[in-house]
Formats: structure tokens, sequence, C-alpha cells
């Protein structure tokens, strides 16, 4: 780890050295006084992790929350937050890339929320989603889905209080990453609640859940548009998602998952994605974005989602 970390700083020195004139990269070394005194890195104290339980007043098992806290002292307006879904697998990811950017943009606060168990389905299923689907059974069991807005509650009411009680936090610069289900979430809030997050990101979304239900809410949304401060929203999908891809048919096959129907313009989720964030532009206070990342799949466009979010995010929140 400490391998690690101090060639980390390398890097970032050796970038320094070339944007910063004078700057001598060899001559300082990982927590050096001309390190710290340029604001670049004091070693141990650049970044601080912690990792604690919280269990929902309205009962129920507790959440993992993994939190990622930079060093110095929070400015004025509190730092930044990024809030991101599916911890397990993406809250590492996304603050080393937040720490590694933090010389270029700005220190942000990154939180992580997950299950104690990372392969949690059940209880996924019932918090990133806004109805019941029984269409869904095969990845949110019928009867146990439908708490997205308990879920949003839970975060709003619960877990950002207990942020703050940990370090400063700005409320106006607040991030809601997630993928898949989780993407859903993240289009759903901004649907029907967009003041509760400035920024949103969400990654292969499961728009045609519930019948498209995310469909039925722009109305509203394109009627009424953002009131106060603008919002962003960052699409993305991996190109390969049209259909099923070679390994995916051999895990179905292994496990005696019947094949899906073939791909038609209907069931195109590449299709369907891209007209969707279409479909959103124009609205009054929201700015949209969409990505495709081509030869990925769902799963295998998870690190490349992460690392345009949040270039995309700090690039909102730290502009030029």
């Amino acid at each position: 780890m400490q391998h690690a970390r101090t060639t980390w700083l390398r890097t970032i020195l050796a970038l320094v050295a070339l944007l910063v004139p004078g700057f001598n990269a060899n001559a300082a070394e990982p927590g050096s006084a001309e390190l710290c005194r340029a604001g670049i890195s004091c070693a141990a104290n650049v970044w601080r992790q912690e990792t604690f339980e919280l269990t929902p007043k309205a009962g129920g098992a507790p959440y993992t929350i993994q939190l990622g806290l930079p060093a110095g002292a929070a400015p004025a307006s509190g730092y930044p937050v990024i809030f991101v879904l599916d911890a397990a697998f993406a809250y590492g990811i996304v603050s080393d890339i937040v720490h590694l950017q933090e010389l270029f943009y700005g220190p942000v606060v990154v939180v992580g929320i997950s299950y104690p168990d990372p392969f949690e389905v059940q209880r996924r299923g019932r918090d990133l989603t806004p109805t019941p689907d029984p269409s869904w059974a095969h990845t949110v069991p019928p009867g146990d889905s439908g708490g997205a807005d308990a879920f949003l509650a839970f975060i709003q009411d619960e877990l950002k209080p207990a942020i703050a009680k940990r370090t400063k936090i700005d409320p106006a610069r607040q991030a809601l990453f997630g993928h898949s289900l989780g993407g859903l979430f993240a289009l759903h809030v901004l649907l029907t609640q967009p003041q509760e997050f400035d920024t949103y990101v969400a990654a292969s979304p499961a728009v045609n859940y519930g019948h498209d239900q995310l469909q039925k809410q722009l109305p509203a949304l394109r009627t009424h548009g953002i009131a106060d401060a603008p919002r962003r929203l960052l699409i993305t999908t991996g190109g390969l998602e049209a259909g099923s891809t070679p390994e995916e048919l051999r895990f179905g096959k292994q496990h005696n998952i019947p094949p899906p129907p073939p791909t038609t313009p209907e069931n195109n989720m590449v299709t369907k994605r891209a007209e969707f964030a279409k479909s959103l532009q124009g609205i009054k206070g929201l700015e949209v974005g969409f990505v495709e990342f081509p030869e990925e799949t769902h799963n295998s466009s998870i690190p490349a989602y992460l690392g345009r979010g949040v270039r995309w995010t700090l690039s909102g929140w730290f502009p030029p």
C-alpha cells in the first residue's frame, strides 16, 4: 500500500513538473516540506478513509457507508460530495480518481453506499426501483421493490446529516452516481425531486423498467423545468448493450438461464438510452450529456463510466 501511494505521488509530481514552471519534481519527495508548502501533498495526511454502518430510523438492516475525506480544512462553503451507489465495486474507483484529480480541480468528499453483502439482490431491488414490476423478477423479486422514495429519504434525512457531522459539506454541490438499477434510481430522483442533487450520473440505466414509467414522468418536468439552480445529467451506456455478449450467453448457459429474445428497436437498450437522453434536452435548467462506450458491456463499462462521470462532475464544480 505504501509503495502504491509513493508511486502515485511521484506520478503527480511528474505532472506538476510539466505544468508548473520552475517546480523541481526530483527535489520534492512525498510528504516533503516543499510539497506541503505547494499545497500538493503531505504524505499520509492527504486522504482519510472511514467505514461505518448506518441503520435507518424506520428499521431494517444497516447500510455500509464508506467515506473518503480530504485532509485539509473545508472551504467556507463546504466540500462538494459525490454519493456512489453500489459502492462495493464503485467506491474505490471513484475515490482513487477523485484523489488523483484533486490537484487539477479541488478536494471532494466521496460517500459510498452499499450493503454488508456486496451481492445483495432483494434490498438493492427494493431500494432502487420506484414501483414494483413483476416482469423484472429475475432482478427484482416481486413484492420486494418500489422503495426508491424511502431510500432517497434515508439519504437526505439520515445519511447526509451523518456526513455533515464529520465534515462540512456544500449543499449546492452534490452528485449522485448509479449504475443499472442505480441509474434508474438516479433518473427517478432527477425527474421527481431534482432539487436533491445538482449533478446526476446514470450509467446503463434501466430506462424500460416499469413499462417505461420514467417516460411517463417526463411531461411534468418538461412543462415546468427546473426552477432553482441548474442541474446536470450524464447518461452513459456500453456499446455492446444492444444485445447479449458471448460472456453473458455463456453465463446463462452455465446457470440454465434462457437466452434473451432477439434484439429489436423496442428492446435495444443503447438506442433507448440515447433516445431518453435526447428527450430530456431542451428542458429549462437541465444540461444533458450522453456517452456511449464502444466495445463495452453492461458490466465492463463500469470503470469507464466512473472515470468519465467523475471528470464530468468535477469540471462542472470547478470550471476554468
